[in-house]
C-alpha cells in the first residue's frame, strides 16, 4: 500500500483505497504489537533496559507522534525535571498510548496535554497527559486498566480498539517501578500520570 501511495501512479480515488488499506494495516500491526507484549509479560519475558532518560526529550517525541492528531496539544516542561533511570522504548510507548487515547477519546476544537513536574512533597517526577474529552465514569477508573476491557460495546464501535493499550500502559509503568493513575469526571475530560519515584531520579553532580 505505501509504495502504491509514493507510485503518483495512482488517481484520487485509487489514493484513497490505497490510503484506507495503509491505515488499516498500521491498526492491524499495532494490535498484532500489543498481543506480543502481552505474551512477553505472561511469560515473564519482559526486557526492561534501565539507561539515563531526559523526559524532555522523551515528551517531545511522544508530541511529534501525537501532534498531527490533536490540533490542541500542549506541551509542558518544567526546568526543574532531572533525568531519570528507565527503559526510553517502554516510555515512549506509554505516552504515545496514552496521547493517541486522548486524541481518540477528545472532540474536534478538545485540547490534549502533555506535562512533566517535579513534585515537592515528596521528588517524585510526575508525566501528565490530559485532555478535555469525553472523560470515565468513576466506576471504570481502574477497571480500564485490565486487559480487553471496554467500558461499553458502544466504546468499540464508536472508537475503536482492543482494550489493550491501557494495559500495557499500566504493565510498561510497573516493569520499571513506575506507577500510573488517573483522574477523570464523566463529560469533563481524565488526566493520567506517571508517577516517576525520587529513587528512580538521577541527580548530577554541577560540575559532571
Amino acid at each position: 500500500a505505501q509504495i502504491a501511495l509514493e507510485s503518483g501512479g495512482a488517481d484520487e480515488e485509487e489514493r484513497r483505497s490505497w490510503e484506507e488499506v495503509r491505515k488499516s494495516s498500521s491498526v492491524l500491526l499495532g494490535m498484532i504489537n500489543d498481543m506480543l507484549d502481552i505474551a512477553r509479560s505472561d511469560a515473564g519475558a519482559m526486557a526492561v533496559s534501565m539507561e539515563l532518560m531526559d523526559l524532555g526529550d522523551i515528551v517531545a517525541s511522544a508530541q511529534s507522534t501525537i501532534g498531527p492528531l490533536a490540533v490542541g496539544a500542549r506541551v509542558t516542561v518544567a526546568p526543574d525535571v532531572p533525568l531519570v533511570s528507565g527503559d526510553y522504548e517502554k516510555m515512549m510507548r506509554i505516552l504515545e498510548n496514552l496521547g493517541s487515547n486522548a486524541v481518540k477519546f477528545t472532540p474536534a476544537g478538545g485540547t490534549v496535554s502533555l506535562s512533566a513536574m517535579r513534585e515537592e512533597e515528596t521528588g517524585d517526577v510526575l508525566v501528565t497527559v490530559s485532555d478535555n474529552g469525553i472523560g470515565i465514569a468513576k466506576e471504570n477508573q481502574e477497571r480500564i486498566f485490565d486487559r480487553f476491557f471496554q467500558v461499553d460495546s458502544s466504546t468499540t464501535r464508536i472508537y475503536g480498539g482492543s482494550g489493550l493499550g491501557l494495559a500495557l500502559v499500566r504493565e510498561y509503568a510497573a516493569a520499571q517501578g513506575y506507577t500510573v493513575g488517573v483522574e477523570s469526571e464523566l463529560g469533563c475530560g481524565s488526566a493520567f500520570t506517571v508517577r516517576i519515584p525520587v529513587k528512580a531520579v538521577v541527580e548530577l553532580d554541577e560540575d559532571e
